[in-house]
């Protein structure tokens, strides 16, 4: 397993998601093999809330952010963050290999 502060490693959609509707935000889903966490560094701002996560998948509780199932792994929250206490983890590098691989054959990734 791998963990990333503030990775470049984020969804093609990024850019889109404010603008994205109910109906196609519903449609995406996480690309398997990474998910988000919260760590140590968070204080519990709420940053990574306001207007960022575009499926309302993180809560404050305990005075501390938690990114729950509905999460689509964009990757806002960690780059809204101004703690750097969202962490990308890879949990599955052959699964994350093979998706890129797969990918440069059809999107130059340069």
């Amino acid at each position: 397993m791998v963990s990333l502060a503030r990775s470049s490693i984020i969804c093609c959609f990024w850019r889109l998601l404010p603008d994205i509707t109910p109906d196609i935000g519903d449609n995406l889903t996480r690309m398997p093999g990474i998910s988000f966490r919260v760590n140590h560094l968070c204080v519990g701002c709420g940053t990574c809330m306001k207007d960022v996560c575009f499926v309302n998948a993180i809560q404050l509780a305990d005075g501390k952010a938690h990114i729950d199932e509905t999460c689509r792994g964009c990757g806002r929250c960690m780059d809204a963050c101004p703690n750097q206490a969202i962490e990308l983890v890879v949990m599955d590098q052959d699964y994350l290999s093979a998706t890129l691989g797969r990918l440069t054959t059809a999107v130059d990734l340069s």
